[in-house]
């Protein structure tokens, strides 16, 4: 799988497909604003907090980071496999990937929120060390600190 800075012009509409997909899962019944979506992504791609990956020129995943969220925390502000790669370690390679970014830039910790109900999400943050900060009702936050010896 391989990494490379979001394309708007290429991949908008593949992600916006997979965030329809993410957003029936983590809020089922609540309407999804397509137009929000795209606002906060054209927003964000500029400065390079986005970013996809591609196995044999399909684009399988995508991650998009807040680096501005303290000096020595990233955010994990989203994170997602295409639906058809469920199950194949992606999601544990996109968490390595992302603490790596976050430890390039100097962070000690980053950070994510969860809705509790994403039960493969709650597996795949624990088992990556991730903790709960604090409880958001039906989200959690959750952290992990970094070390150069964790990667």
């Amino acid at each position: 799988m391989e990494r490379r800075l979001v394309d708007l012009k290429r991949d908008y509409s593949t992600l916006a497909a997979m965030q329809r997909t993410s957003w029936e899962v983590n809020f089922p019944g609540e309407p999804y604003l397509e137009g929000a979506f795209r606002y906060a992504l054209e927003r964000s791609a500029p400065s390079g907090d986005v970013f996809v990956y591609v196995q044999d020129e399909e684009l399988v995943a995508w991650l998009w980071l807040d680096w501005r969220v303290g000096r020595e925390r990233a955010h994990i502000r989203h994170l997602q496999v295409a639906e058809s790669c469920w199950g194949r370690g992606y999601g544990r390679q996109l968490v390595g990937d992302a603490c790596a970014l976050a430890l390039e830039k100097g962070k000690r910790e980053i950070t994510l929120n969860v809705t509790k109900s994403n039960e493969r999400a709650m597996r795949l943050y624990t088992g990556n060390g991730f903790v709960t900060k604090h409880d958001m009702g039906d989200r959690l936050h959750m952290g992990r600190k970094l070390s150069s010896e964790q990667e």
